[in-house]
């Protein structure tokens, strides 16, 4: 094997790890409510501006990156966006702010959203031939981290460590990782990574060759997988008297199907039309999970959510794919647009679902949060499949 070649499975080893950890920084929050009502005195209502600063810090980085992603080197941008989050890791060791602990939680938000944006333009870039494998295994390491992630924080409150060593020990090996990526990188051609340094218009950006229509696979997919990992187990507590184990599990169940599905993704299919792909798992999604509404036992959710996991869970790594299909010199600004969806998904979807519950049947909520399958299959149907598109 040569020794450009076993650069580039380095890299490749790094940035997984790396997505790994932030998909670890997704999910970690929902044991810790508790701890942060406690320690900071806050109301739940109050606590819930944590994520809400974090969309929001997603949201303002990942619409800038529209613009400018494809004016740097992709890999000058994760340098900088992961910098970014390893010190907002450690300072939060040091933070006993409510105030300060807002501001860091928007300084990772927009870090890491605009990181997993360029890191799907990056690899789509420097892995044009095998671009589908390893983008769907990039999102099965971040499906690895935020299965981990709540897990990983219940381990420290159970252990009754301060829990702001969870914080310092991440950044830690945050900063053991960009050192490897920096290292690593140096002399991997980033190929067809043409840098812009034109402006660029918004309605060009947006409008001009279809390309928002990335957004709505990922807002869809993104705000489902989050709405269910939040609802699903307060709705099988409250209203199916499931035990604690049974209804923390129904999200771990939800990860393992996106873990499993983007691995056979990774291995299968290679031939596939991806556009009716995405269709055809979208519909084979909404049917197994609307079954298992029907049924409503915790035994039938958890199967269900397997099963529906891993037809939805390739989605994005496979919109990512033909976003850099149609649009190979600005990869950066489609992986903008569908990091933009993703953040405004966790946003207003999981709210949503949510006000239905609050003002309907709490099994409303659930059969409307589980009919978004059908939706995400739907939305592959607006996704353009030839290479007829000009670049922005």
């Amino acid at each position: 094997m040569s020794t450009s070649r076993l650069r580039l499975n380095a890299l490749m080893a790094v940035i997984h790890l790396m997505m790994l950890v932030y998909g670890i920084s997704l999910t970690m929050l929902g044991p810790l409510v508790t701890v942060f009502i406690e320690r900071f005195n806050i109301s739940l209502s109050d606590n819930g501006l944590i994520t809400f600063f974090q969309g929001i810090g997603g949201i303002i980085c990942v619409f800038a990156g529209i613009f400018f992603a494809d004016r740097f080197k992709k890999s000058a941008i994760i340098n900088a966006s992961f910098a970014v989050y390893c010190a907002s890791l450690i300072a939060l060791f040091f933070t006993d702010s409510y105030f300060l602990l807002l501001v860091l939680f928007f300084s990772i938000g927009g870090s890491t959203r605009i990181l997993e944006a360029i890191f799907n333009a990056y690899i789509t870039d420097i892995q044009k031939e095998k671009r589908r494998f390893h983008l769907s295994m990039l999102h099965v390491f971040l499906g690895i981290g935020a299965l981990a992630g709540p897990m990983l924080s219940t381990l420290f409150i159970d252990s009754d460590i301060r829990i702001n060593n969870l914080f310092l020990y991440l950044g830690i090996l945050c900063v053991i990782l960009l050192s490897a990526f920096v290292i690593v990188h140096k002399g991997v051609k980033e190929n067809g990574n043409r840098i812009n340094k034109k402006s660029v218009s918004v309605s060009n950006v947006l409008f001009k060759n279809k390309a928002l229509v990335f957004f709505l696979p990922s807002f869809l997919y993104v705000g489902y997988a989050i709405a269910s990992s939040i609802w699903m187990p307060a709705y099988m507590t409250r209203e199916l008297r499931a035990d604690a184990f049974l209804s923390g599990f129904s999200v771990s169940s939800l990860w393992i199907g996106v873990i499993a599905g983007r691995l056979l993704c990774s291995f299968l299919f290679a031939k596939q039309n991806v556009k009716y792909f995405i269709l055809l798992c979208g519909i084979s999604g909404g049917v197994i999970i609307t079954i298992a509404v029907i049924i409503n036992t915790p035994a039938a959710y958890i199967i269900g959510y397997i099963l529906s996991g891993m037809t939805v869970g390739p989605a994005v790594p496979l919109t990512v794919m033909i976003a850099g299909d149609i649009f190979p010199d600005n990869t950066g600004s489609t992986s903008a647009i569908i990091g933009l969806g993703a953040t405004t998904g966790v946003m207003v979807i999981p709210w949503l679902i949510g006000l239905i519950a609050q003002n309907a049947q709490f099994w409303t909520a659930i059969l409307v949060l589980n009919l978004i399958p059908f939706l995400i299959g739907a939305s592959a149907l607006i996704l353009p499949n030839k290479r007829y598109v000009k670049n922005i």
